[in-house]
């Protein structure tokens, strides 16, 4: 039994964790895989599309610690730091890769920055300075693509940590989005306008909106599907094809 249950999905991988405690369980969408009882507590876990995850604890004697296990459950690498709060970690598809949010402090305020590693190696590959920005979601849509849904905005990285392209919109107009592993990143947005009070906004890599829909009505969810977007209105619901 889990106290505060978690779940985090991709594709056909699913992985539960007890969030605050030490149980995580592995399933596809038939059976579980492989339960187990860590020896530190969850902070949080992120399963990508080829069955490997990320576990995020609160490591005894450090800050945090993130431990990447393959698609076999084995560890493939562990990082623990007394410098940095780390808040999630995703792994790239092929594993090469993994970014990890990282907060502290500086004169009072909050700092954000990523940490991207080269699994094989030990020292981060590159660093992403976010400064005040908030992190909701972040996922690798490709191999050297990383995605992110902030409060400002949503922003595409590439494999050395370069920004490659970004969507803003105004802090506090994000109402809810979705965004999963190995798939685009939607937004729902409050515009200020009476007659189309809401914005629906998919963002690629290259900096395109494949999809730009707005809408008299509240968004209250979003859920995307290959290259569908439902959209959950306060009045009726709208199913979006990408690219129409």
């Amino acid at each position: 039994k889990y106290a505060n249950p978690a779940l985090s999905v991709a594709s056909d991988n699913m992985l539960a964790y007890d969030r605050g405690g030490k149980k995580l369980c592995f399933t596809n969408r038939y059976t579980s895989l492989w339960e187990t009882s860590l020896s530190s507590d969850i902070i949080s876990a992120n399963v990508n599309t080829a069955g490997a995850f990320c576990v995020v604890t609160d490591e005894q004697g450090y800050r945090a610690a993130v431990t990447l296990y393959d698609m076999h459950q084995k560890r493939r690498f562990k990082w623990k730091t007394s410098e940095y709060y780390i808040m999630q970690a995703a792994a790239a598809p092929d594993l090469k890769q993994m970014a990890v949010l990282c907060m502290s402090q500086k004169d009072g305020s909050r700092v954000s920055a990523i940490r991207v590693f080269d699994t094989s190696k030990e020292d981060p590959k590159a660093d992403i300075p976010l400064g005040s920005l908030t992190v909701y979601s972040m996922e690798y849509y490709k191999n050297d693509s990383l995605a992110l849904v902030t409060d400002q905005g949503i922003f595409f990285y590439d494999g050395a940590g370069q920004l490659r392209s970004s969507f803003a919109y105004p802090r506090g107009s994000l109402v809810t989005f979705s965004h999963k592993a190995g798939m685009l990143p939607t937004v729902a947005l409050e515009t200020g306008d009476r007659e189309n009070r809401s914005r629906v906004v998919t963002a690629d890599e290259k900096g395109s909106l494949l999809l730009d829909r707005q809408y008299p009505a509240a968004v209250r969810s979003l859920s995307t599907s290959g290259d569908k977007v439902a959209v959950l209105l306060s009045d009726s619901v709208v199913c979006e094809t990408l690219g129409d």
